[in-house]
């Protein structure tokens, strides 16, 4: 409009010596300033959005758990990940810390022969070689070892005190685990606009309770033994009657109306399980929300 000012018509000529000029004096036009990343946290809360809009879906999926603790892990401090051969499986993941072995096997079954003979193989070399054998098992699948399990039960709930460590993932830590392959992988397709390393790097961080869950196991029966997913029944009603009042809540309001004042995970662990329930984690806060059954 300035070039106008003064007068109607201009040379071609002189038109485009007046937009240089004008174009020179105006660098912020020229160099726009980088795009601003959406901060990693917000971009991983969305990736749990995502999942848990399909959360009855979730199943145990070997190839996500072997992408946890061969590749992701994979820069965690003080392990050392390597590749071995066992009686059962060629190749697996083992970890090594601390003197330890973490020797790992993805199993969906629910044969009790084979799972027999995975504990006799965790009670011969386990206590001699410091290794422990680890087994991640998602809440759909069946406790292990079942009730009816009379000639092999023994054995299995003795190799689970000291080198058999069957690792029961409930469904809000699956909503995590699985949300952060998927981020891995729209990463790994150049979707995202932090690079791998930092992405790499921050699922580490975000994940720290999965990786201690392993590292800091020191024997016992695992959560889920007998079908018992260590929930408190009375809790549990409890956290119902609440959210069929509220609908929406915050984790830190609900634990403020609860007479009992349970701990934060393991009242996360009892909302994970309980289908009528869905978990909203973003940044700021965690939400609960009640879904009617229909």
């Amino acid at each position: 409009n300035n070039v106008f000012k003064d007068r109607q018509a201009m040379g071609v000529r002189m038109f485009l010596s007046a937009c240089s000029k004008r174009w020179e004096e105006m660098p912020a036009i020229r160099e726009k300033p980088p795009k601003e990343k959406q901060p990693l946290e917000n971009i991983f809360a969305q990736y749990i959005d995502k999942v848990s809009a399909k959360s009855r879906n979730l199943v145990f999926d070997r190839d996500i758990f072997h992408w946890l603790v061969a590749e992701l892990a994979n820069g965690l401090d003080g392990i050392v990940i390597d590749r071995v051969s066992t009686k059962h499986s060629d190749n697996v993941p083992r970890w090594q810390h601390r003197g330890k072995s973490y020797v790992f096997g993805f199993e969906s079954n629910t044969n009790s022969l084979r799972w027999a003979s995975f504990a006799r193989y965790a009670l011969e070399t386990g206590m001699k070689n410091n290794k422990i054998l680890v087994f991640p098992r998602t809440s759909e699948l069946p406790a292990i070892p079942q009730k009816t399990w009379v000639k092999t039960k023994d054995d299995i709930l003795r190799a689970m005190q000291s080198s058999l460590l069957i690792l029961q993932i409930n469904k809000n830590e699956m909503l995590r685990l699985y949300a952060a392959h998927e981020l891995y992988t729209d990463a790994l397709q150049q979707d995202i606009s932090w690079n791998m390393p930092e992405i790499s790097h921050f699922l580490r961080n975000e994940l720290s309770e999965f990786w201690q869950s392993i590292l800091q196991w020191k024997g016992g029966q695992n959560d889920g033994v007998d079908g018992d997913n260590g929930e408190d029944p009375q809790l549990l009603q409890e956290v119902i009657k609440i959210l069929r009042k509220d609908k929406f809540i915050s984790i830190q309001e609900l634990m403020q109306k609860l007479s009992n004042k349970p701990k934060r995970d393991a009242l996360l662990r009892i909302c994970g399980e309980e289908n009528s329930i869905k978990i909203h984690e973003t940044p700021e806060m965690t939400v609960l929300q009640w879904q009617s059954k229909k």
